[in-house]
């Protein structure tokens, strides 16, 4: 049998949980509780502040959830090929100016 000082640890469990996630499923229960509100609101069971969302605002909203990516895209592109022909030029003259100055001297 092995006597030691110290503890040694245990091992550690990797214990990983799936989640699933729907979001079909998730449009669709937003909509029965949004219709649902309605049905209340109608009936006067509950008496509440709610409105519902028109056509207009939710694609105004929408319109502006979405990140204007294509646009950073084209940006940081044109930047890159620019900054590259610079690179390559400032190295052909300073490699030119040097094999100039080799074939001078």
């Amino acid at each position: 049998m092995r006597i030691t000082v110290f503890k040694s640890p245990k091992h550690k469990r990797f214990e990983y949980t799936p989640r699933y996630y729907d979001p079909a499923q998730e449009l669709r229960e937003e909509r029965e509780r949004r219709i649902r509100r309605e049905l209340e609101n109608e009936s006067g069971e509950k008496g509440g502040d709610y409105q519902p969302i028109s056509v207009g605002e939710l694609r105004h909203n929408l319109k502006f959830r979405r990140p204007p990516r294509m646009k950073e895209q084209k940006g940081g592109i044109l930047l890159r090929v620019i900054t590259l022909v610079l690179a390559l030029l400032v190295a052909f003259l300073v490699l030119y100016g040097t094999w100039v100055l080799v074939r001078t001297i």
